[in-house]
């Protein structure tokens, strides 16, 4: 419709006047211009977000190739509602359904978009575009989009390929062979690959007219504007698949009329239609798009009478009709090496003072001229920051609120965009005043965004002492996973190395020297993108050269070349200036003789991935006298390396692994950085190979596991590893994973239609002089979008932790001598306050000796945490607290008593961004489109922790005394929150419009319980305070919207609120409601989960659809029925000792040992085995519902369990002397501890080691429900588990006489044991199943099916031992069953009105080959059949024959649309006859006159299948009668030597176990592949 309209009206203007067919100096030329943008989500929902801008251009030529520009009659407007008159993604939405924008910011837009501009148009080129100076560089963009459209290029310049290249049949059908072809052509979107097809209208040589369209290829541009920025360090696994799993696509194409011929045309009419979708997982899941849409219309042409301002100050655009942005030159990595250029020449010679730094860094010079001024100046930046804290601290006190997590983005977005001087300014301002735990609450710091201007404020304040140091290491690690590739950024954090204070600090040393690393690797990994991005682009300018014949187009295409030829230099220059200082640094470092210093080198390293390094790195490993842990750590500092240098890194560590005198950390870890490097399918084989000749376990069991694991691997970055490694498992020797060797697992799995998925890694090094592993990672990745994401890995490095892991629980632990975990603790003092130690009198003996004793390697070791892939920070052990435990086996503790018992205050404040990522593409219309993925989570807990003992806590201050309670007395306020918003938004400066999917979690409750431990008996209370629960403690919620932003630029109106409309339901969804409680009678506290949740009723592969509407879960508490104050869980652990402490007897001895006596040692419980006073008045005594106030031993504990037992196990070995006892009480109490309600829990467990025999006694008790119940609920439950007496080899599980014997003691048993209890059991289940399972047989389906899978076992055997008259019958059937299969297709596909032809033809056929084998079937039956066998093979064939029938039936009534009334007629004829001739058939088969009926020809053909098993059976059981004599031969009246005839078990499929007694026919389904063998009479069994 707007092409026909727009035509019409160049038609009209052309009749009306005849003006010339190109373009004239002195001539203006009125266009109406419309560019309409929408956002929504079109499968989902009608409502839409966008804008729409109207216009008139006026275009004077002031000579035939230089012309003027201006937009007048300027119109904006917004809207923000569904549209369901017109469909927006195909038509403009007419212009009522907008709103008008007003206001000061709306004017401004007029403003500058009503500024000229100049442009020289030749043949359709738009070159030499010239803006006056202060048009702001949006305004600039608006109007390249607009001359985007006036670009043609119809001379063929650029030409990517022939047009002889595209087929015939895609041509148009006209003379002209030019009339389809692909060029380079520039646009606002960039230089890209633009596909023309031509077609002319009117051939008439006065007046030619010219339908154009062309389509660009967003996949193949020279260059592209655009940024993508991200926290996550993505990896593109495959390029073949990137096309496939790329979550956002674009597609532009332009359709024109021109009137006038290639050479000279005037441009009619163009109606631009371009599409952005964004898909976040499937297709079929939902996705989000942006619709645009442009036209321009000629309404006039007429001589110049009032000529239009030129621009004042013109500027000329060095870029052309390309986008530009300051914010896209500050972050696009290219722009930052150009702009970091010029400083660091200026700092080569030596490193400027902070003071220096910070003022002379404010300056980026860029290559393009100055840049209008930005929207907001540096004092309204600061303001915006000042007002959102301010905002913060009303929603972030005293809890955290839902509200505080979009201004947390806000300010996020705020302070990304701020200069270094606003950001110092604000961040001084709220350090020294009372906001200053708002900033704490609102980011720690704003190096979380990861700017240039943000690292200065943080490495300045650092060096200015103004952040404390706890603070400092974590705004440093947040740093190495925000920043972005940037050489100033790497430059001030290798000031901060160099400085003093981080020199006195270890903590905040590595922080430093760590985010550097990760910035360096940053700066690797971007260096390494432009250069392939580079040599692209000189390829695609090399091939547009040699297929160019035009001069001037060659020069612009060389001049192209020189462009990217020194860029290249250039940026190689710069990141080999910024390396060279990165690498002296480093090397300064590893020089270091502190041993922390070094493998903070090595750490470093890993995270930077240098090249350089290589050298100096194989030093190291290849040198034996260095630590292994040092040795360990150069080798995995090679990990990033491995990619891209593999040859280096598998000449430097293959030796290392096949060298077999190396420790296993060193060969393991060579290995294991080897397989980094993508080896070759040969090398994997290699490695396997040599593990014939391996002779360290430790070593061949992670190699092995390795192989292993990785050749079963899913995950799509390892596809081709899998499959070498599935090759080199050939060549493997096999190594068995044993706990205490070395291992790896390997755990993935993808969706191939989500193309999602993810992989976890655990690997362990042990050696053999430490049980415990030396070394451990867990590794976690995920792969989505096609991109592979290292999320986290934790793992450790260690080297003699076992000594102290002995020196707590060894044989000689502390732990081990009976002490508690409480007598271990020691307070810290200063080394000069303790005592000295006597002198170890065994040491002086090794003296006198002149011997030395073995000794263990010194415990050192470190953990670390990784994430993206760069090491954050990594904790050693502390040499103190290692020197106390050797030496005293205490444990050190940091804070005094008195402090633990005043209470210590809880303030923990931390909010982040975890989670942040951005694309931004310009539209065609000149306006950015973001993408956008920003993501908070807040944390707030304050209050008060207090640890109280009695006598004491550390045993210094009780001395000969025993602990006897610990008390933790928590009075706290969390608050939690986390918000995931994901926007896809058009940026129109002051306006933004999109569509937005926000998830919210958010929890706020108080806490206030006391945990206890009473340690000699075993007892531990923990108490709630249920009454300071909040109301709503956690609510959940998903939900997508539209919405309508302002941004203004007035300070006072910052920040205005989102205009959104929310999406309750999409589309063919259903909401359903949640409303759920429980606990308001049984608990006294009623919690209720209420809410909704939007699902669709079709697409059901798909998990979950996150756009089709609002998704809520709310959990609340209430006060219920007889509500109490507090509720206790109490739990008593019991064993039995003696009170006099002696040395237990070798039977105690081993019937105490397990998990839960050693459990009771370590919080040194010493119970006593006689009964509490109180209890000794009777003979049992219950354990009381509250321990606490009242005591209980084992032994009445014990008492009570086996008198009110309701069920008596036989043969119980709980006694005093080798059990154990629990109890667990959970009771609702108020303040003066009066129950009202209680939930108890009694168990005992001992073992007997002779007879192998372990029992369980357990008993439950609850108070009874109010208003619901009247007496308490019990439950007894008892346990025997007699463990066999001999252990079978694994070999001899298979062989035939472990089965034979086996076999034999099952017959033994079932023979002395429980006959009555089987034949009890099997009478009162007969009746049960009889009526329904023989309900089920009747029915047609089921029995169809049974009789299917019964012939199909018995037709695959009479293939190969059949008669050929078996054979014959099998082809039969065999041929019914394809066209069964067939006729079934046919009935599928009858409603397509496409297939018409098709399905007469297949139907007639069907027909012919159903008829041909009815009569070959026909003259089989007429013979009689030789065994049951062909009888039932025959009967099957019958019943096939009728399926079909019915089948075609069904066929043919569904096709009546697309037969004829006589095809109707002779089908339904042909139909008939068959029938008839199937009734004889069946009546010969039957041997009946009689009319035969489906249901009885199924019960025949199902008693010739059961009569055709019983033979089977028959001869099964007289083999089993002969085999029972032979094991009992003297027992004449065994039950297998029955005289009476056994009935009927037939194994079916399914196992179905049909009995046949007498005249009866019962029926039994049970699990598969179980056999049953029943027998008649009294002496039924089953075994």
């Amino acid at each position: 419709m707007l092409l026909l309209l727009a035509v019409s009206t160049a038609l009209v203007a052309a009749a009306a006047q005849t003006p010339s067919q190109a373009y004239e100096s002195n001539k203006e030329y009125l266009y109406e211009y419309e560019t309409q943008a929408l956002t929504g989500i079109p499968m989902g929902s009608t409502i839409y977000s966008g804008m729409k801008m109207k216009s008139d251009v006026r275009i004077q030529f002031r000579s035939r190739s230089s012309a003027t520009l201006k937009m007048d009659k300027l119109t904006f407007a917004k809207i923000n509602d569904p549209i369901e008159s017109v469909d927006p993604t195909q038509q403009q939405v007419p212009a009522e359904m907008f709103q008008p924008l007003t206001g000061r910011d709306a004017e401004q837009m007029l403003t500058d978009l009503s500024r000229p501009i100049n442009f020289r148009y030749v043949r359709g080129n738009v070159k030499d575009i010239h803006h006056e100076a202060d048009d702001p560089e949006w305004s600039v963009n608006v109007k390249k989009g607009l001359l985007s459209m006036l670009e043609m290029n119809l001379e063929k310049r650029k030409e990517l390929r022939k047009s002889g290249v595209i087929p015939q049949v895609l041509r148009p059908q006209s003379s002209d062979e030019g009339s389809m072809f692909t060029v380079m052509e520039p646009s606002i979107v960039g230089e890209c690959e633009t596909l023309y097809r031509i077609s002319p209208w009117t051939s008439t040589s006065a007046n030619p007219w010219m339908h154009i369209t062309k389509v660009r290829n967003y996949q193949h541009c020279l260059d592209r504007p655009k940024y993508f920025g991200s926290m996550f360090h993505l990896r593109q696994c495959a390029e073949c698949v990137r096309e496939q799993s790329e979550p956002l696509r674009s597609a532009s194409q332009i359709r024109y009329t021109l009137r006038g011929n290639m050479r000279q045309f005037q441009i009619q009419s163009a109606i631009a239609e371009s599409q952005h979708v964004f898909t976040p997982y499937s297709a079929k899941g939902g996705h989000v798009a942006t619709y645009l849409n442009q036209t321009l219309n000629l309404v006039k042409e007429e001589d110049v009478k009032t000529s239009l301002s030129e621009p004042q100050s013109p500027t000329k655009v060095k870029s052309g009709l390309q986008y530009t942005s300051r914010e896209l030159e500050m972050r696009d990595s290219s722009s930052i090496l150009q702009q970091s250029s010029d400083s660091l020449s200026t700092d080569k010679s030596s490193p400027e003072s902070p003071q220096h730094s910070s003022s002379s860094s404010n300056h980026h010079p860029s290559p393009q001229p100055p840049s209008p001024q930005p929207k907001t100046t540096s004092n309204q930046a600061a303001d915006r920051i000042r007002k959102l804290l301010k905002m913060l601290e009303v929603f972030m006190k005293p809890t955290i609120q839902p509200e505080a997590g979009p201004l947390l983005m806000s300010l996020l977005e705020e302070i990304r965009t701020a200069d270094s001087e606003s950001l110092r300014a604000v961040y001084r301002e709220c350090s020294n005043g009372e906001t200053a735990a708002t900033v704490q609450d609102a980011d720690g710091h704003p190096s979380i965004c990861g700017t240039t201007s943000a690292t200065e404020v943080l490495v300045d304040s650092i060096l200015n002492d103004q952040l404390p140091q706890s603070e400092a290491v974590v705004a440093l690690g947040i740093l190495s996973l925000s920043a972005r590739p940037d050489v100033l950024i790497a430059k001030k954090l290798l000031d901060l190395t160099r400085s003093s204070q981080v020199s006195k600090d270890r903590y905040l040393k590595r922080a430093a020297f760590l985010c550097l690393g990760s910035v360096a690797g940053m700066l690797r990994e971007e260096g390494w993108r432009r250069s392939r991005e580079i040599s692209r682009q000189e390829e695609i300018v090399k091939t547009l050269i040699s297929q160019e014949s035009r001069s001037q187009t060659r020069n612009e295409l060389k001049s192209k070349k020189r462009e990217l030829e020194d860029l290249k230099k250039r940026e190689h220059s710069i990141k080999t200036k910024i390396k060279q200082e990165i690498v002296k640094e480093l090397q300064m470092l590893m020089r270091s003789t502190v041993f922390d210093d070094k493998i903070l080198s090595f750490k470093t390293i890993g995270n930077a991935g240098l090249w350089e390094m290589i050298p100096t790195i194989r030093t190291y490993i290849q040198d034996k006298s260095q630590p292994q842990v040092l040795r360990t750590q150069a080798i995995y500092s090679l990990r990033k390396l491995a990619r891209h240098y593999p040859d280096d890194i598998q000449t430097t560590l293959l030796p290392l692994y096949f060298d077999q005198s190396e420790k296993e950390e060193v060969r393991i870890g060579s290995y294991l950085v080897m397989t980094f490097t993508e080896p070759s399918r040969q090398l994997l084989e290699m490695v396997a190979q040599s593990l014939h000749r391996e002779r360290n376990p430790h070593v061949g069991t992670f190699v092995y596991t390795h192989l292993e694991q990785m050749s079963n691997s899913t995950y799509p970055c390892l596809m081709s590893w899998a499959k070498n490694a599935s090759f080199a498992m050939r060549f493997a020797k096999k190594f068995s994973p044993m706990y205490h060797y070395s291992r790896f697992m390997h755990l993935s799995g993808f969706n191939e239609m989500h193309k999602m998925g993810a992989a976890a890694e655990l690997g362990l090094v042990t050696t053999p002089e430490e049980f415990i592993p030396r070394a451990g990672a867990v590794n976690l990745h995920t792969y989505v979008f096609g991109r592979s994401v290292n999320f986290a890995e934790i793992g450790f490095n260690t080297e003699g932790l076992q000594t102290l892991v002995s020196k707590l629980v060894g044989p000689l632990g502390e732990l081990t001598k009976g002490k508690s975990l409480v007598d271990v603790l020691k307070q810290r003092v200063r080394r000069s306050a303790e005592s000295s130690q006597p002198s170890d009198p065994i040491s002086q003996i090794h003296k006198q000796l002149k011997v030395s004793p073995r000794t263990s390697p010194t415990p050192k070791g470190h953990m670390y945490m990784k994430m993206m892939g760069n090491e954050l920070q990594y904790i050693t052990l502390d040499g103190t607290l290692v020197d106390t435990l050797l030496r005293e086996g205490k444990l050190l503790s940091g804070v005094s008593e008195q402090d633990l018992k005043t209470g210590l205050n809880v303030e923990v404040h931390r909010s982040t961004m975890p989670l942040e990522a951005e694309i931004m593409i310009p539209s065609e219309c000149g306006l950015p489109l973001r993408l956008k993925l920003h993501g908070t989570a807040a944390i707030k807990v304050t209050g008060k922790v207090g640890v109280t003992g009695m006598p004491s806590i550390f045993e210094i201050n009780r001395p000969g005394k025993q602990a006897k309670e610990l008390s933790f007395n928590f009075e706290l306020r969390p608050s939690v929150l986390f918000q995931l918003r994901g926007e896809m938004e058009m940026d129109a400066e002051y306006f933004k419009m999109g569509v937005a999917l926000k998830t919210m979690a958010h929890m706020e409750t108080p806490l206030s319980l006391t945990a206890s431990a009473n340690l000699p008996k075993a007892k531990f209370y923990t108490k709630f305070n249920i009454e300071k629960l909040s109301e709503k403690i956690a609510r959940l919620e998903v939900s997508p919207y539209t919405y309508f932003k302002e941004d203004p630029s007035e300070i006072t109106k910052y920040p205005l609120p989102r205009e959104t409309q929310e999406i309750s339901v999409a589309k063919n969804a259903k909401v359903f409601p949640m409303s759920m409680a429980y606990g308001k009678q049984t608990l006294g506290l009623e919690i209720k989960l209420s809410g909704q949740a939007v699902v669709r009723d079709f697409e059901m592969d798909v998990p979950y659809y996150p756009m089709i509407g609002k998704q809520e879960m709310i959990v609340t508490l209430s006060p219920g029925t007889d509500p109490q104050k507090y509720v206790e869980i109490q739990f008593q652990l019991m064993k039995r000792m003696s009170q006099s402490k002696q040395q237990p007897t070798s039977e105690e001895s081993s019937s105490s040992t397990g998990l839960l006596s050693w459990v009771s040692s370590l919080i040194g419980s010493d119970q006593s085995d006689q009964s509490s006073p109180s209890s000794s008045s009777s003979s049992s005594t219950s354990p009381p519902k509250d321990i606490r106030s009242k005591d209980t031993s084992l032994k009445d504990l014990l008492e009570h369990l086996k008198e009110s037992q309701s069920v008596h196990p036989d043969g119980s070995v709980v006694t005093r002397n080798n059990s154990m006892g629990l109890i667990f009480n959970v009771i609702g109490i108020d303040q003066s501890r009066s129950i009202k309600r209680h939930f108890h829990i009694s168990m005992a467990a001992g073992m007997n080691p002779s007879p192998k025999t372990t029992s369980i006694l357990l008993r439950m008790n609850r108070s009874p429900i109010p208003t619901m119940e009247t007496k308490p609920w019990n439950m007894d439950v008892a346990v025997n588990v007699n463990l066999p007496s001999r252990l079978a080899d694994p070999s001899e599980l298979l062989s035939d006489a472990y089965q034979r014997e086996l076999e034999q003691q099952i017959e033994v048993y079932v023979r002395r044991h429980g006959e009555s209890d089987y034949h009890r059991w099997i009478m009162l289940e007969e009746p049960r199943w009889e009526s329904s399972v023989l309900q089920r047989l009747l029915s047609l389906s089921d029995t169809q099916e049974v009789i299917d899978e019964v012939m199909n076992s018995e037709l695959s055997k009479s293939e190969e031992s059949g008669t050929p008259e078996d054979r014959n019958i099998i082809d039969l059937i065999r041929k019914q069953k394809q066209i069964l299969k067939e006729a079934r297709k046919i009935w599928q596909r009858s409603y397509d009105s496409l297939r018409v032809q098709d399905i007469k033809a297949k139907l007639s056929s069907l027909i012919k080959r159903s008829e041909s084998v009815r009569k070959d079937l026909e003259k089989d039956s007429a013979s009689v059949s030789k065994s049951e066998k062909s009888d039932a093979l025959r009967k099957y064939c019958a019943l096939l024959q009728q399926l079909i029938d019915q089948r075609l039936d069904e066929a043919v009534r569904s096709s009546r649309r697309s037969l004829s009334s006589k095809e109707r007629q002779d089908i339904a004829k042909s139909l008939e006859s068959s029938k008839e001739s199937l009734r004889k058939i069946l009546q010969q088969q039957h041997r009946s006159p009689s009319k035969v009926d489906s249901s009885i020809h199924h019960l025949a053909l199902f008693k010739s299948i059961l009569h055709r098993s019983v033979k089977v059976i028959l001869k099964k059981l007289k083999n089993l009668r002969t085999q029972n004599k032979k094991i009992n031969p003297s027992n004449n009246n065994s039950l297998l030597n029955s005289p009476r005839t056994p009935c009927l078990a037939i194994n079916l499929p399914k196992c179905l176990v049909v009995r046949l007694c007498q005249s009866q026919c019962q029926t039994f389904c049970k699990n598969r592949k179980m056999w049953f063998r029943i027998f008649p009479g009294q002496r039924n069994q089953r075994d």
